[in-house]
């Protein structure tokens, strides 16, 4: 059925609708403005109602369920992460998809009064934006490249290898140096 009066599918339900997992969850999430009260009778078997005024549906079409857009969407997932990595991850498979870009994470960032994490979710997505796309490679530009005052390395940068393309994680073209961040198990 069609979720209507303003609730929308939302959280891990919404990332699967929008391809950001694959992993189907165990239940529906839906976000419904904090003037409903969808439970009041008691639980929803197999649903998880969450409450707020922030999220915004992103336009469909009719025949399809409303969802939260997906820069909404990941701020969700971000708000309800158990740890810093576990958030990161969501921002950059968002960003690295292209299903979102900083700026619409840092528009519907703006819109919100109240977000977990705020500080450290701005500073995370300017890492974002300067291509680290795994919260290894979000340490690696924080924790190495900065704090030692290393010059910027290209991020993401591609290059044809035996008529394949590949991307090295932080490459320092000058120096002649590569850094690949998950090993030889990514990069052979």
């Amino acid at each position: 059925k069609r979720a209507g009066h303003g609730a929308v599918l939302s959280h891990e339900t919404a990332a699967e609708l929008h391809g950001l997992t694959d992993r189907p969850g165990r239940n529906i999430h839906i976000t419904v403005p904090h003037s409903r009260r969808p439970a009041q009778q008691g639980p929803i078997r197999g649903v998880v109602v969450h409450r707020s005024d922030a999220s915004r549906p992103q336009p469909l079409p009719e025949w399809l369920l409303p969802r939260t857009r997906v820069e909404d969407t990941v701020l969700d997932l971000v708000a309800t992460a158990g740890t810093f990595d576990d958030a990161y991850a969501w921002v950059s498979r968002a960003v690295a998809e292209r299903l979102v870009t900083v700026g619409m994470l840092r528009a519907a960032l703006d819109a919100r009064k109240r977000m977990r994490w705020r500080g450290w979710l701005t500073d995370a997505l300017t890492d974002a934006e300067d291509g680290a796309q795994f919260p290894l490679e979000r340490r690696y530009l924080r924790d190495v490249e900065r704090a030692h005052g290393l010059p910027e390395a290209e991020r993401q940068a591609r290059s044809t290898i035996g008529g394949r393309t590949h991307y090295k994680d932080n490459l320092y073209e000058k120096y002649g140096i590569c850094i690949e961040i998950d090993g030889l198990a990514y990069h052979r």
